[in-house]
């Protein structure tokens, strides 16, 4: 098992596409890297992106199905609200979609997830207040207008909770020697 280390996340700003339509934040991971997890240091322009995904997204096959995107700088990952027309989703869920490399631009292909993935707790945040806000809009184009706000999200409290659970659960002394060489 490995150290989890602190950051956070920030959205620095965000794009609506109402023909597809989608929602995109982009997103700064601070705390690591910022030539690879920053939009300002990595070379990369956030305003590049959004085409790439348009294009890619108005071929999909749940056009009018409102999209959540959340760029960062070095993965740009794709979900959507369940698509009333298929009997097997429920309209309130959010299914993931897949993801791609925001180096790409406008060529961006988007790989298929073959599980769900949620790596970043600002994306969390993102869905609790877009849940919100589909629970409180009643209607569809009102929705479309309402955006989680530019700001900072603090860092997890402890990003080895479970880790450091299983470890004072198993208490082993092959397990407690395996992470003395990751701190």
């Amino acid at each position: 098992m490995k150290d989890n280390p602190r950051y956070q996340g920030r959205i620095i700003g965000h794009s609506l596409d109402v023909d597809i339509p989608s929602k995109t934040y982009f997103i700064d991971v601070l705390g690591r890297d910022p030539k690879k997890y920053e939009w300002a240091s990595c070379g990369i322009d956030p305003e590049g992106v959004a085409p790439g995904l348009t294009s890619l997204l108005d071929r999909g096959e749940h056009i009018g199905v409102p999209h959540i995107v959340t760029a960062f700088p070095h993965v740009v990952c794709v979900y959507r609200w369940g698509d009333p027309e298929d009997d097997s989703e429920g309209e309130t869920n959010i299914y993931p979609v897949g993801y791609g490399d925001p180096v790409d631009g406008p060529k961006m292909d988007i790989q298929l997830l073959d599980r769900p993935i949620t790596g970043c707790d600002a994306e969390l945040q993102i869905f609790a207040m877009e849940f919100g806000f589909r629970k409180l809009t009643g209607d569809y184009a009102a929705y479309l207008e309402l955006f989680v706000p530019n700001m900072t999200f603090g860092e997890i409290a402890n990003p080895n909770m479970i880790r450091d659970h299983l470890l004072k659960q198993r208490g082993s002394v092959e397990t407690r020697d395996l992470f003395e060489g990751q701190k």
